[in-house]
């Protein structure tokens, strides 16, 4: 459960008034080989599992048949975000090709131009403010904004990369430009 996930949970409670979500509620050891690495087909076949309020386990055989019960009486956040093919590789100095990861388009205008807008990212390289690498396949440059600090995956990692935004100066929206230079 994301913050934005909880945050809007939360909206509903205001809206709702009554059985206030807690975070600790939805706190729970999720083992690696049990997150899907790829969705249903067809989609909308997976299986969904229901706990009920005493804590009773039961699954749906089928999602789209979870529906009608799942709506009664129940906080429904519906997710409409699609996967955007957001990893680039870029160039550094030396010629050698770098991860940069685009993290969060959730507050961008996907309709403007990439060079109107910072993006936050992780470049999978130490990096500094003003640091510029090409997009080889667009030839565009990529420029590193501003810089926060290592980013980590997995808490014991030691670090994967800079957590930064970065500036994408083409006159594409980003929509577009990942289209044509991105992957998943």
């Amino acid at each position: 459960l994301t913050e934005k996930d909880f945050d809007a949970a939360r909206a509903v409670d205001l809206i709702h008034g009554s059985n206030q979500i807690k975070m600790s509620d939805f706190s729970y050891n999720l083992q690696e080989d049990s997150i899907a690495k790829f969705p249903a087909e067809p989609r909308g076949s997976s299986k969904l599992l229901k706990v009920d309020s005493s804590g009773r386990v039961s699954y749906y055989s089928h999602f789209g048949k979870a529906i009608p019960e799942m709506l009664d009486g129940c906080h429904v956040v519906f997710n409409n975000s699609r996967v955007l093919d957001a990893r680039l590789s870029v160039v550094v100095s030396n010629n050698q090709k770098v991860e940069l990861m685009l993290l969060d388009l959730g507050n961008i205008d996907s309709s403007a131009p990439c060079q109107e807008q910072e993006i936050q990212a992780m470049i999978r390289c130490g990096v500094s403010a003003g640091d510029k690498y090409i997009e080889p396949v667009s030839g565009v440059t990529v420029e590193v904004m501003n810089v926060f600090g290592i980013w980590e995956e997995e808490e014991d990692s030691g670090g994967n990369g800079t957590n930064c935004t970065v500036k994408i100066h083409s006159n594409e929206c980003i929509g577009d430009f990942l289209n044509s230079n991105g992957s998943v």
